[in-house]
């Protein structure tokens, strides 16, 4: 089988498993409700960022799905751009959401009682699939398997609408509204002037370190 073939299938696999996860994940929140740190039922669930993006991580899979099959046959067609920048701008905000799991939420929540109960609540039933197995499956796929079609340096940018928009609608409902309580802890002793740029500096660093994951994916498609 050629490599192509191959890597088509792995993406294939990898899109059809975000899809899949991702619906019966939120199909959960609705029929038994949430786990660990998200133990919320019905709507309430796309108050968090982990839930959003792994909605967006599912409809950019989706819309990737006829590309990995195509390519699994033997097609060489480059992946249309609209698609691409989907998919990369979903795999920033799921990696985010990885990485605030295991840089921040893990510790803060296991605070005083150890982490293994910080990254247990986190890791907890459904939260293993939206914190991380569907950003891995979302990050092997884009950088190593889906290497057809232009992506510039510029498009990075474009990964920071997902943490720019919550950020927007997290800081209204916390702060000025009081809807929402602080469960990301970005406003932890009034300090959310360090830790929203902070997140920003970081949803960026991910985008960059992506665009370079596949540029060296794209280098090894091609040997």
């Amino acid at each position: 089988m050629k490599r192509s073939c191959v890597k088509g299938f792995i993406s294939l696999v990898c899109n059809a498993a975000v899809v899949a996860f991702t619906a019966v994940c939120v199909a959960g929140f609705f029929t038994k409700g949430g786990d660990g740190n998200m133990e919320v039922a019905g709507s309430t669930a796309f108050k968090y960022f982990t839930v959003d993006s792994n909605v967006l991580a599912a409809v950019a899979a989706l819309f990737m799905l006829p590309w990995s099959f195509k390519t699994m046959l033997g097609g060489h067609k480059a992946i249309r751009r609209s698609v691409l920048l989907l998919k990369f701008v979903a795999t920033a905000a799921v990696t985010l959401t990885l990485f605030t799991v295991l840089f921040l939420l893990g510790p803060k929540y296991g605070y005083g009682l150890g982490l293994k109960y910080g990254y247990g609540v986190m890791f907890d039933g459904n939260n293993l699939f939206m914190h991380l197995i569907t950003p891995l499956l979302m990050i092997i796929s884009f950088g190593f398997t889906e290497c057809r079609g232009e992506m510039r340096f510029r498009d990075t940018f474009l990964g920071l609408i997902p943490t720019v928009l919550y950020g927007a609608v997290y800081a209204a409902e916390v702060m000025l509204i009081k809807g929402w309580e602080d469960f990301y802890f970005f406003n932890d002793g009034g300090k959310w002037y360090f830790y929203m740029p902070a997140m920003i500096a970081g949803s960026y660093l991910i985008c960059v370190l992506l665009w370079l994951l596949r540029r060296v994916g794209v280098v090894f498609s091609e040997r």
